[in-house]
């Protein structure tokens, strides 16, 4: 059986959602941090940078496919790319929540990632080799004026 170890929460400011096709939904990340948590407290952290996005593809059943490509300045100096597709099943008070942009919290609905990374970095090396999830803790969705933001806790998967 598969365990979990917890290795680094992610929040994220977000803008948009910018439509970019009937399913398609653009929204930017204009920032952020990567933090180690657990083990790693202390031994990893970063700023998210430009270039940052998100392309969300709104299913037919109206669940958010996330393709998620995020750029970070790390604290010794590399930068770390972090992908991520994952999943967001909306219900009707999520639904309300998010247009209403009031805090919606994990425990409240399925919003899930699949982060992989990438970097040239000798410190931090060891996150292009293993496969992680993550979960939303919190989010505020955004408006093109007003922006929103999410945190997310990141698994390693043992």
């Amino acid at each position: 059986m598969a365990k979990l170890e917890a290795v680094m929460a992610v929040e994220l400011q977000i803008r948009g959602p910018y439509p970019i096709g009937e399913q398609r939904l653009a929204v930017n990340i204009e920032g952020g941090s990567l933090l180690g948590i657990g083990a790693f407290e202390g031994k990893l952290s970063g700023n998210v940078i430009a270039p940052s996005g998100d392309v969300a593809v709104v299913q037919k059943t109206g669940t958010l496919e996330r393709n998620v490509r995020l750029t970070a300045s790390m604290e010794d100096g590399s930068h770390l790319q972090m992908n991520y597709g994952g999943r967001t099943v909306p219900t009707e008070e999520f639904q309300r929540k998010a247009a209403a942009q009031e805090v919606i919290k994990g425990s409240e609905v399925y919003f899930k990632i699949q982060p992989t990374f990438r970097t040239e970095s000798e410190r931090h090396a060891w996150l292009n080799d293993f496969i992680f999830i993550g979960e939303m803790e919190e989010v505020v969705f955004p408006s093109p004026d007003i922006p929103g933001w999410v945190k997310y806790v990141v698994y390693r998967v043992l």
